[in-house]
C-alpha cells in the first residue's frame, strides 16, 4: 500500500540521475561556444536524446517539409477563416471562453504574439485573463497594458509578490467568468480558429465538460515543426504522462469545484489539474486538429526535457496523490527511464483464481511448452488447460488441478470449453509457443485486468531472434487490421512513448491475454469460424470491450514468439466470410479506432506522419 508521507518524502527529494549527465553535456557543449555562435548549444541541446518529444521521431528534416505540406492542405485559409467568424454568430450555443495566461520574464515579443493569437480568434466570445507573477522587466507590463487599453476583453492582474506558475494561474483564474477556461502559455500561440473549433464541438454537445486538440511545436525561427497527433480519450494512457497537452479547454465550474491550480504543483500544475478534473467527469472529447502551437527553446520542456526538472518531480506527485484518491490502496507509482512518463504499478491484495489455456492448433503440446510457460507463475495458477493434439501426461502437474485436453477444430473451442467448465475469476489465454521474458509476465496481465473499467490486458510481444517488436496491439482501420509497431526495435520509445507506457487499443492478440471471466458476456462467440487469426483476435476483443470495457497493452510484461505468428497488416478482404461475419456483430464498417491518431497513416503500424485526408 502506498504510504503518503513516505511517498511525499521520497518525490521532494527530485531526480538525481539524469541532471549530473545533463549538467556534463552542457559543459562539453559549452567548450564548443569559444569558436562557434550561440546556435551550436541550441542545435546540439535539440539533438539531445533524453530531450526529444515524445510525439517525435528522429527523422526530423524529411518529416517537417511534409508537415508543412500537410499544413498548406489543413489550414483554415483566410477566406474560411472569415467565415467562421461569420458563423459564430449563428450558433445556437455560444460558450464564453476565459484563456488563462500567467506571465513571468518571457519575451515580450513572444508575450505579444501570444496575446495577438488570442485577440485574433475567428470565435469572438472570449475573454483574456492575464495575470503577471511580479515580472521585472518594464517592457512585459508595457506590452500587457497596450492590449488592455485595445480591447476590452483582455483583463488584467499585475501580482506584487512572485508565487510561481500555480499562483499566477489561480489570480488569472479569479478574474475569468466564462462557460470555459482555456490554457495559454506566455511563449506559446492558439491557432486561429482553436476556440471556433471548440465552440462547435460544445454545439455538437454542450454536456461536454473537457476537449483537448492536437499541437505542434514552433522553433527557433517560428516555423511550425513536430506535429503531435493524439489518440481520443485514452483514461490508461493519461494515467501515464500527460498525453493531452494543449490546447485543453475545461469547464470552469467543475475547476472551480476542484479548487483550481494547486501550490506545490509547479510544472505539472495542469496535469495535476485535469487529474482532478477527470475525477469528476468523463464527458471528454478530442479535436484532431492542430489547435495550439507550444514554443521551443532553451527554457521550454518542448525542446530541452531537463529545463524544468522539478516539473516531472511534481507529475509523480500528482499521479501518486490521484492513486489514492481513487483508492488505488495497491499501487505505486514508478518513473520510468524518460521524464515525465509513470508506471503504475498495481499489486493485489490477495491472488485471485487464475485459469491458464494453453493451446495449439499446429502441433501437439510438449512438457517442455508448459514448463516453460508455468516457470515461477505455477503456484499462482488455480487451473490449467491444455488444448492440442496430444498433451503431456496429467500427473506431471498435479500441483495445479488441470481440465481435460484434447485436440479442438479451432483455439476458439479450447477457449469456449474451459471458460464453461472453470470457476477461476480470471483467464489467461497462452500460446505454446509463448517465451516469457520475467517471471511477472501474468502477475502485471492480471493486475491490471482487474483494474475499474478495464476489459482485458495484453503484453508487449517480441521477437525472439532480432529483439524486434512483432505485436503491441491492433489498429482497425476498416478492412485492414495493423500490427502496432511491428518490426520496430525494443529501444523506440514508440509515437507518444507508448512503448514506455500503459495505454488503451481498440484489439488485442489472444496469442497472450488476460481477462476477467464476468467480462465476457457472450461465450459462444470464442468458436464462431473465423479464417484468419487475426479476425478472431478483432472478435474477442471487441466483445470483451462490448459492455464498455477498456482494452489495455502493458508495456511491463514482455514475452517471446516466433515471428511467424504475426503479421505486420492483414487484409481482412482476403477472407471475406470474416469480414461478413465482423461487420454484422460489430459493426466493423464504420468503426474508427479511438487510439489511433487520426493525423498519422493508418496503413503504417509505426504511426508515421503523414498521409493525405
Amino acid at each position: 500500500m502506498v504510504d503518503a508521507a513516505k511517498a511525499k518524502q521520497e518525490l521532494d527529494v527530485g531526480p538525481t540521475t539524469t541532471a549530473p549527465s545533463f549538467r556534463s553535456h552542457l559543459t562539453s557543449l559549452a567548450q564548443q561556444l569559444k569558436d562557434r555562435s550561440k546556435w551550436v548549444l541550441k542545435a546540439a541541446l535539440l539533438k539531445t536524446p533524453p530531450g526529444r518529444a515524445y510525439f517525435f521521431r528522429r527523422d526530423t528534416q524529411r518529416e517537417d517539409s511534409r508537415y508543412l505540406e500537410w499544413i498548406s492542405r489543413h489550414d483554415p485559409s483566410a477566406e474560411q477563416l472569415s467565415e467562421y467568424r461569420r458563423a459564430s454568430a449563428q450558433l445556437t450555443y455560444k460558450p464564453v471562453f476565459s484563456v488563462i495566461l500567467p506571465v513571468y520574464e518571457v519575451k515580450p515579443e513572444w508575450l505579444d504574439q501570444a496575446i495577438q493569437s488570442v485577440r485574433e480568434q475567428a470565435y469572438p466570445y472570449l475573454e483574456l485573463c492575464i495575470a503577471d507573477d511580479a515580472s521585472k522587466n518594464p517592457l512585459i507590463r508595457q506590452v500587457i497594458e497596450r492590449h488592455a487599453r485595445e480591447d476590452a476583453r483582455v483583463k488584467v492582474c499585475f501580482r506584487t509578490q512572485n508565487g510561481h506558475i500555480s499562483e499566477s494561474s489561480n489570480s488569472a483564474l479569479a478574474l475569468a467568468s466564462g462557460d470555459y477556461i482555456a490554457l495559454l502559455d506566455h511563449d506559446d500561440c492558439l491557432a486561429p480558429h482553436a476556440l471556433y473549433e471548440m465552440a462547435l464541438e460544445l454545439n455538437r454537445d454542450s454536456s461536454t465538460d473537457m476537449i483537448y486538440s492536437d499541437e505542434d511545436k514552433l522553433d527557433n525561427l517560428g516555423k511550425r515543426c513536430q506535429p503531435a497527433f493524439k489518440p481520443e480519450w485514452s483514461p490508461d494512457y493519461f494515467l501515464s504522462f500527460m498525453y493531452i497537452g494543449h490546447l485543453s479547454v475545461y469547464r470552469r465550474r467543475i475547476v472551480m469545484d476542484v479548487g483550481g491550480f494547486r501550490k506545490g504543483m509547479e510544472g505539472s500544475q495542469d496535469y495535476d489539474l485535469a487529474l482532478r478534473f477527470t475525477e469528476r467527469t468523463q464527458r471528454i472529447r478530442h479535436i484532431p486538429k492542430i489547435l495550439y502551437h507550444w514554443r521551443m527553446h532553451l527554457n521550454s520542456v518542448a525542446s530541452n526535457i531537463h529545463a524544468k526538472p522539478y516539473a516531472f518531480n511534481a507529475g509523480r506527485r500528482a499521479l501518486t496523490e490521484a492513486v489514492l484518491r481513487r483508492n488505488e490502496k495497491y499501487a505505486a507509482v514508478e518513473n520510468s527511464r524518460m521524464l515525465g512518463i509513470y508506471r503504475l504499478q498495481r499489486e493485489l491484495p490477495a491472488w485471485p483464481s487464475v485459469c491458464v489455456v494453453i493451446t495449439s492448433e499446429s502441433r501437439s503440446l510438449s512438457s517442455r511448452d508448459v514448463d516453460r510457460i508455468l516457470k515461477g507463475i505455477g503456484k499462482s495458477v488455480s487451473e490449467i488447460v491444455l488444448a492440442g493434439a496430444a498433451v503431456p501426461a496429467k500427473d506431471k502437474y498435479a500441483r495445479a488441478k488441470i481440465l481435460e485436453g484434447e485436440a479442438f477444430v479451432s483455439r476458439g473451442e479450447a477457449w469456449k470449453k474451459a471458460i464453461a467448465e472453470t470457476a477461476a475469476e480470471y483467464i489467461a489465454l497462452v500460446d505454446s509457443d509463448l517465451h516469457p521474458r520475467s517471471e511477472l509476465w501474468l502477475q502485471e496481465l492480471v493486475s491490471q485486468a482487474g483494474r475499474s473499467g478495464v476489459a482485458a490486458a495484453g503484453p508487449k510481444i517480441i521477437n525472439q531472434a532480432d529483439r524486434t517488436l512483432l505485436c503491441a496491439g491492433y489498429s482497425i482501420a476498416g478492412e485492414k487490421v495493423g500490427n502496432n509497431f511491428y518490426g520496430c526495435a525494443l529501444s523506440d520509445p514508440g509515437y507518444g512513448a507508448r512503448m514506455m507506457c500503459m495505454h488503451n487499443v481498440s484489439a488485442l492478440s489472444s496469442r497472450c491475454l488476460v481477462f476477467r471471466r464476468s467480462e465476457l458476456r457472450e461465450v459462444g462467440a470464442l468458436a464462431l469460424p473465423y479464417q484468419s487469426a487475426v479476425a478472431q483476435d478483432v472478435e474477442l476483443s471487441l466483445s470483451l470491450a462490448s459492455q464498455g470495457g477498456r482494452l489495455l497493452l502493458t508495456p511491463f510484461a514482455e514475452i517471446g514468439m516466433p515471428r511467424e505468428a504475426f503479421e505486420k497488416l492483414t487484409d481482412l478482404s482476403k477472407f471475406p466470410a470474416d469480414l461478413t461475419q465482423l461487420r454484422a456483430r460489430h459493426k466493423l464498417a464504420t468503426f474508427k479506432d479511438p487510439y489511433f491518431p487520426r493525423g498519422l497513416d493508418m496503413q503504417n503500424v509505426e504511426f508515421r506522419f503523414p498521409v493525405e485526408q
